[in-house]
C-alpha cells in the first residue's frame, strides 16, 4: 500500500488545518536562522505546523496497522531549507535542501514474527543512505530478489557500503551521516 502525502512543500500555510495552527512566530526560536523579520518567522512557523500535521497523519496510517503484521517506511522526497543556509526558504541545493527524513516504523506483530529483519533495521540507525538507491534495500526486506540488487547499496546489508561517496547537486557531498 503506499501513502502518497502533500507534506511541507509551498505555501506552507496551505499543508494544514487551521486547527492545526499550533506554532506562531513568537515561538520560533531563531537565533541559527537567517530570518529578517516576523514575516519571515511567520513562514517558519507555518512549515513548522505542516510537519505537525503531517506528524498526526502518519499517526493515523500507523493506527490503520495495529495488529498487522506490517512495516512501514517514511521518507520525504526532498527537504526544505528553511532560513538556514540563507536568508530564503524552498527546495534548495544545500545540505538542508537535501538532507530528508527517513523513518522505518513496524507493528508489534511484526517485531514478534521478524525479529531477524528488525534487528537489520536496528543495524542500519546511523548508516547513510540516498533515496535514488533505496530500492535495493526496500525489495530484499520484504524477500523479493532480483539479480539487479546491490548488496553494496542494501541499507540492511551487512556489505552496504558505508564509505561510498554519496554527491548530491553534482558537487557536494553529505558530511554527516542522518540517523535512520
Amino acid at each position: 500500500m503506499v501513502f502518497h502525502l502533500m507534506g511541507s512543500h509551498l505555501l506552507y500555510s496551505e499543508r494544514f488545518p487551521k486547527s492545526y495552527a499550533k506554532f506562531t512566530p513568537k515561538d520560533i526560536d531563531d537565533k541559527n536562522l537567517k530570518v529578517k523579520n516576523d514575516k519571515d518567522k511567520q513562514i517558519v512557523a507555518d512549515y513548522v505546523n505542516s510537519i505537525h500535521y503531517t506528524d498526526h497523519v502518519l499517526g493515523e496510517i500507523f493506527k490503520l496497522f495495529q495488529g498487522k503484521d506490517t512495516i512501514i517506511f517514511y521518507l520525504s522526497d526532498h527537504a526544505q531549507d528553511i532560513f538556514q543556509s540563507g536568508n530564503t526558504y524552498g527546495h534548495k541545493c544545500s545540505a538542508y535542501g537535501v538532507e530528508i527524513p527517513f523513518m522505518v516504523f513496524v507493528t508489534d506483530t511484526f517485531k514478534q514474527r521478524h525479529p531477524d529483519k528488525v534487528k537489520l533495521i536496528e543495524q542500519a540507525l546511523h548508516k547513510p543512505l540516498m533515496s535514488d538507491d533505496l530500492i535495493h534495500s526496500l525489495l530484499p526486506l520484504v524477500g523479493i530478489h532480483t539479480k539487479d540488487n546491490q548488496e553494496s547499496k542494501d541499507l540492511f546489508s551487512p556489505q552496504f557500503d558505508t564509505h561510498r561517496k554519496r554527491i548530491f547537486c553534482g558537487h557536494l557531498e553529505c558530511k554527516k551521516p542522518q540517523a535512520v
